[in-house]
């Protein structure tokens, strides 16, 4: 089934992927779709089109990729948001990670905050169907408060991957740009999937 990421495009938007630029840009909508947010990020991966996908680039091959969800945070600022917060956002029941089954060996390697983002390093395991086992996998969340809600960028890959990707992940969690669109007459509402 289709994962629910909390994402919802704005009608009459596209979700852009420049070549040049390797940047990803798309407009979302927030709080009861009362509030547009304009969302970008560098991806060195194609974005990832289709049903099952809201904004996401990805290597269907390798598993590397990165992905936006969205979580009411109820009004809070960044620094009040608990670490499990974002955690229970990424690896919910019916999140990106979990078409098999929720994310297990779920730890935290490391955590940095600013004004603006907070950073979370990651490790956990999925299950895959396909081999019928566990995968190890890391990602790096990053996460912006808008008004009442977090927009959350998670970049990740397999562990065994890892080494290969970190650089490209890391990049892509620098570039996270998430700001309140400019105000407009016109009436917002989300893309019908």
């Amino acid at each position: 089934s289709r994962p629910k990421t909390g994402v919802k495009i704005r009608d009459g938007s596209e979700v852009l992927y420049d070549k040049k630029s390797k940047t990803v840009s798309a407009e979302i909508l927030i709080d009861n779709d009362s509030t547009a947010v304009l969302t970008s990020f560098t991806s060195p991966w194609k974005v990832a089109t289709g049903s099952q996908f809201d904004v996401e680039c990805r290597d269907g091959r390798t598993g590397d990729g990165a992905f936006l969800a969205v979580s009411d945070c109820k009004g809070k600022g960044i620094e009040q948001l608990k670490d499990s917060f974002f955690l229970d956002s990424v690896f919910g029941e019916f999140g990106r990670y979990s078409a098999y089954g929720t994310p297990t060996d779920i730890k935290i390697k490391g955590v940095t905050c600013n004004d603006e983002f907070k950073f979370i390093d990651v490790t956990f395991s999925i299950f895959s169907q396909s081999t019928n086992a566990e995968i190890p996998r890391r990602a790096l969340i990053t996460a912006k408060v808008v008004e009442k809600s977090a927009i959350i960028l998670v970049a990740g890959s397999t562990r065994e991957r890892w080494s290969k990707v970190e650089a490209d992940c890391r990049e892509t969690s620098k570039s996270f740009v998430a700001v309140k669109a400019p105000e407009s007459r016109l009436k917002s509402r989300a893309k019908v999937v």
